[in-house]
């Protein structure tokens, strides 16, 4: 087991060198490989000097809730089936939603969910370039876009997820389904904070933290009250609920770690881990609103339930129960339908009398003949109604000129 423990961090080396963040496999249930993101000296100055740019250690978490936009993409076999269930997709925001709530950062999904149906990225993404075309297939760069897959392996073995931080070259989450809710509910906040430049509590890519602190802010993790860690795993850590350190390893200093084994950047076991630190929450809230101000919203792009259901509109859309033709993040029962022909407003084709998806000369004779009262076929009727009066007459004509001749 060790064997493979240390296999994995120097592939993650590797990895974490050209892509910036990767992953290790979870063996069986409480395994406690994770995202092996080990910096290159180069990254690592880069990052540093980005810390002193913004002000990372001076800064406290803002009051000023914001709401980030996701777009999960889910991936299937080519014939429509298998990935995450509707379910599962509405427990991954819940789950950040509740990860992030002390941060003052939110959730929504932007759209529906995109399901990527591919045998090729359902079956074998086995390779780092498969999985990065992977995370940059149907990318939309107003969000954070969250790619889940069944298989996610690079060429030495499988991977739980793969991350970012705000200087890689590929801006994309990808986790592999077993690594998600509801079987582990700690890996994808711990992928999503590497997205907001956090960083391991056992990283050394800026040096060695020491255990009494005195170099905290330029060492470790650069996060004042995470306690220096000596890399947890499944060989110091006991089980959860207890989740003690059982590690005798000393620092630089020759003095004994007390770690946090319940930080969700940690590589403590993955039911052991639930928490950001204050100084995590203010690094990642600082994060977003200087370094990805594009993804902070001060309020919802709609309402979180609009049709009242006690379930939220994100929800409704990606478990079926509501439609989303626009694909607005907002349900179509929450939209206008001036017409009333259960076509909202914005996906319905003005013009189109006939409804054959074509604005043509049969339209023209269809619409002539509703307007003369010779055509009464309800669906002719509604398409007629132009400028949403209720009334078929005259003053629909400008609509439809307007919409036969795009003007």
């Amino acid at each position: 087991m060790k064997m493979l423990h240390d296999a994995g961090r120097c592939v993650c080396l590797l990895l974490t060198f050209v892509y910036g963040a990767c992953a290790v496999p979870t063996l069986y249930a409480e395994e406690s490989y994770e995202c092996g993101t080990v910096i290159s000296p180069v990254e690592a100055a880069r990052l540093k000097e980005i810390d002193r740019n913004i002000g990372h250690h001076a800064v406290q978490r803002g009051t000023q809730v914001y709401y980030v936009p996701l777009v999960f993409h889910v991936v299937r076999q080519s014939n429509g089936t298998g990935g995450l269930t509707p379910a599962q997709v509405c427990e991954a925001l819940d789950l950040l939603d509740s990860s992030y709530l002390a941060m003052n950062i939110q959730f929504f999904l932007m759209g529906p969910v995109d399901y990527i149906n591919s045998d090729a990225f359902y079956l074998n993404i086995d390779t780092l370039a498969e999985i990065n075309t992977l995370r940059t297939t149907n990318l939309i760069p107003t969000a954070i876009n969250i790619y889940f897959t069944p298989n996610l392996s690079y060429e030495s073995g499988s991977l739980c997820g793969i991350s970012a931080f705000t200087t890689s070259s590929v801006q994309s989450i990808a986790m592999r389904n077993s690594c998600s809710p509801p079987g582990n509910y700690s890996t994808l906040p711990h992928e999503v904070g590497h997205y907001f430049n956090l960083y391991h509590t056992h990283e050394t890519a800026f040096g060695a933290e020491f255990v009494n602190g005195a170099n905290c802010s330029t060492r470790g993790d650069l996060v004042c009250d995470t306690p220096a860690d000596p890399n947890l795993g499944t060989g110091n850590v006991t089980a959860a609920p207890a989740c003690v350190y059982t590690g005798t390893t000393l620092d630089p200093n020759g003095q004994s770690y007390s770690p946090d084994t319940k930080n969700y950047l940690s590589y403590s076991l993955k039911a052991c881990r639930d928490h950001f630190s204050s100084g995590q929450d203010a690094r990642a809230y600082n994060t977003l609103v200087n370094l990805r101000p594009e993804l902070a919203f001060t309020e919802l792009p709609g309402p979180v339930d609009c049709n009242g259901n006690s379930v939220r509109d994100g929800c409704d859309i990606a478990q079926g129960s509501s439609a989303d033709c626009d694909a607005n993040g907002l349900p179509d029962e929450c939209q206008a339908d001036c017409d009333a022909d259960g076509l909202i407003d914005g996906c319905d084709l003005k013009g189109d009398i006939n409804l054959d998806s074509a604005i043509d000369n049969a339209d023209l004779s269809t619409f002539v003949n509703v307007l003369l009262g010779l055509d009464d076929i309800p669906t002719h009727v509604e398409q007629s109604e132009m400028n949403c009066d209720a009334v078929i007459n005259g003053s629909d004509i400008p609509g439809f000129v307007g919409a036969f001749t795009g003007f």
